[in-house]
């Protein structure tokens, strides 16, 4: 799929990075409640992401909500380790609803090793709305 990941330019401050992803957050946010729910598409996301989970042995990361709208889903996961982060985002690809779609994802990083992670996942055939800073 094609990945728009959190990166942080060499000409950015962290407090610069912060904001920015701020902005970028509260911008996907909005236009994900602009649209209406779709609750058929987001039971689908949560069975194919369960099952893509067991089926990749991804004992490490956890399914924490999905909520899908017209175009585009929210999804929060936990993940136990780096490594189980890292996993997932090798893995996520190949689940059903995730192939060939377009993603943006943050992570919030916890003192105990785990972090929780939010994805914007366009659904097929549609983009993520336009979430850059100006």
């Amino acid at each position: 799929g094609l990945w728009a990941a959190v990166t942080m330019s060499l000409a950015e401050s962290p407090a610069q990075a912060a904001e920015r992803q701020q902005h970028e957050r509260r911008v996907l946010e909005d236009a994900l409640l602009s649209q209406k729910l779709d609750v058929a598409w987001s039971n689908a996301v949560v069975e194919h992401l369960k099952e893509g989970l067991n089926a990749q042995l991804m004992a490490g990361t956890q399914l924490v909500d999905a909520q899908c709208r017209e175009t585009f889903c929210r999804v929060a996961v936990l993940h136990k380790s780096d490594e189980d982060m890292a996993a997932f985002l090798d893995s996520i690809g190949t689940i059903d609803d995730f192939d060939n779609t377009e993603f943006y994802w943050q992570r919030e990083p916890k003192a105990d090793g785990s972090s929780s992670m939010t994805l914007f996942v366009a659904r097929q055939g549609q983009t993520l709305p336009n979430f850059r800073m100006q």
